[in-house]
């Protein structure tokens, strides 16, 4: 072989090499992509869930302080919820509830915040969902 066919040859193997990290690095991201949403899935079932408990309690109205207000600092694992995902992740949940005021057209009741995290690979909590709403005494 001469020395324009050697360069040649290993022009192609580069060229090749090339492709194929192209297509795997693509692949990898869109792996990374799809765990991604399925976590955010996961958060957002996770919040859902947690306001219907909430709103299937509110027959004790007086008593949502007993179960909920104690649920106020994710970094706390004694002050979050937490629940375990297909994967392997865990997700945190906090539960804010304010104190009763007047909310839409003066009748008292009190708002609440449900946020959802996930913890990142750098050991911060990434919030990944936020359900508010407001709740009434059912008298």
């Amino acid at each position: 072989m001469s020395t324009g066919q050697i360069l040649l040859a290993i022009f192609a193997l580069v060229l090749l090499m090339n492709l194929s990290l192209s297509i795997h690095r693509a692949q990898i991201m869109s792996i990374s992509d799809s765990m991604e949403y399925q976590i955010d899935l996961e958060a957002n079932n996770f919040g859902h869930s947690i306001m219907e408990e909430i709103f299937y309690s509110l027959n004790r109205y007086d008593e949502l302080d007993a179960f909920y207000v104690h649920l106020s600092d994710v970094s706390n694992p004694n002050s979050r919820l937490e629940y375990a995902t297909y994967f392997g992740d865990t997700l945190y949940a906090t539960v804010d509830l304010s104190n009763e005021k007047p909310l839409v057209h003066d009748v008292d009741g009190r708002q609440v915040t449900v946020r959802v995290y996930h913890k990142s690979d750098h050991n911060e909590y990434v919030m990944r969902v936020e359900y508010q709403s407001a709740l009434n005494p059912i008298w």
